[in-house]
């Protein structure tokens, strides 16, 4: 998804599903009740402003909230439900954690099966976990500063679309000396009510 020369936005096949998650600012943990082809089809969507310029990400919002509404008839509402998260803490015997020292530079690279980053918080580190553990995961651990991390883990090549957190919870329990803890808290979702598949032009 790329912003356009004039401010509109240019989305070359992604799922709607994506599509509502940038619109919303939301995780695909707080999407519910989406159709299967919500996720799973194709799309590729251009849309204009009439203005010139960039435009900020709160019309950018406004402008993909109002295109899914009248392209695919997307209805919805937000709820406070009781969601299952991870919460991150230390384990018993201490942490395996090198803290970033002096004025190391900030680095990021994440590939599958594989996160390297430094100078780095924690509270980071949780916000990636939870795109791959397919639920929230919220930093417990109490450790202030940045670190720097080096985490590896096994991947299912055969069902890619499935679930890591069971490979990254025995990654970061013998690599990093931390713990995913199951936990319910309260959370904001967005349910979706009416969605429909574009007529053709």
């Amino acid at each position: 998804m790329r912003q356009m020369q004039g401010g509109g936005v240019d989305i070359r096949s992604y799922s709607i599903a994506t599509v509502i998650q940038n619109a919303f600012e939301i995780r695909p943990y707080q999407l519910l009740g989406a159709p299967e082809w919500v996720k799973t089809e194709p799309y590729d969507i251009q849309a204009r402003t009439d203005g010139e310029g960039k435009v900020t990400s709160n019309q950018r919002q406004a402008m993909m909230q109002a295109l899914l509404a009248d392209r695919f008839q997307l209805k919805v509402h937000e709820e406070a439900r009781e969601t299952a998260v991870y919460e991150m803490v230390v384990k018993k015997g201490g942490p395996k954690l090198k803290q970033s020292v002096g004025n190391e530079p900030f680095s990021f690279r994440s590939v599958r099966g594989h996160y390297t980053v430094s100078n780095h918080p924690l509270k980071a580190l949780a916000a990636n976990l939870s795109n791959w553990t397919g639920r929230p995961v919220i930093d417990k651990t109490g450790l202030s500063g940045n670190f720097n991390i080096e985490l590896t883990w096994e991947v299912d090549e055969a069902s890619p679309g499935t679930s890591q957190g069971p490979a990254i919870a025995a990654a970061i329990q013998d690599q990093l000396g931390l713990k995913l803890e199951p936990a319910k808290r309260p959370m904001k979702v967005l349910v979706i009510d009416r969605i429909e598949r574009p007529s053709e032009n």
